[in-house]
């Protein structure tokens, strides 16, 4: 009888203080508080912006890289990096006349990792990030070169996270 009304108390406490919690949070944007949401959705709307409907706030987690599961392909003839996705695979030419890439400005939070994955020649592949405070470009030369980068603000632009047999150009 005793264990009976231990398992039973067990019971009836487990069912009344598991029970689901829920708390308002504080949403800022740009650093002011701009009101407190029960309901957030980790979604991905057109351009990343805060929105709110009464009581549920919106807005993209990554803002960027998140299309075809975050990866995607370059082809050795293609010279902008893009920045859509959160992997990029690329082949590096034979022909020198593409050799030069270019990094276009990301969003705040965004990382990219850029990895050769066929060198069809002797021919470096340098890219040049349109901001970018520590170093000048980034070369990579043959399969399993690797860059992992971080992109801060339009001021301090793209930095290293990680490099695989990469040569960092300053």
């Amino acid at each position: 009888m005793r264990k009976s009304l231990v398992v039973l108390v067990a019971v009836f406490l487990l069912l009344f203080f598991a029970s689901p919690s829920f708390a308002a949070v504080g949403i800022k944007s740009g650093g002011t508080l701009q009101g407190t949401a029960t309901d957030i959705s980790f979604g991905s709307n057109s351009g990343g912006q805060i929105t709110n409907d009464g009581s549920t706030w919106t807005f993209n987690l990554l803002l960027a890289g998140t299309g075809n599961g975050g990866a995607t392909s370059m082809a050795s003839s293609t010279l902008a990096v893009p920045i859509t996705h959160a992997y990029v695979g690329k082949s590096i030419a034979s022909d020198s006349a593409f050799s030069a890439g270019t990094l276009a400005n990301g969003v705040p939070g965004q990382m990219l990792t850029l990895y050769i994955y066929q060198d069809l020649g002797s021919v470096t592949f340098t890219v040049t990030p349109a901001t970018a405070s520590t170093y000048v470009s980034l070369a990579f030369d043959s399969v399993s070169d690797s860059a992992t980068l971080l992109y801060i603000d339009d001021t301090v632009g793209w930095v290293i996270m990680t490099v695989t047999s990469v040569t960092i150009n300053q």
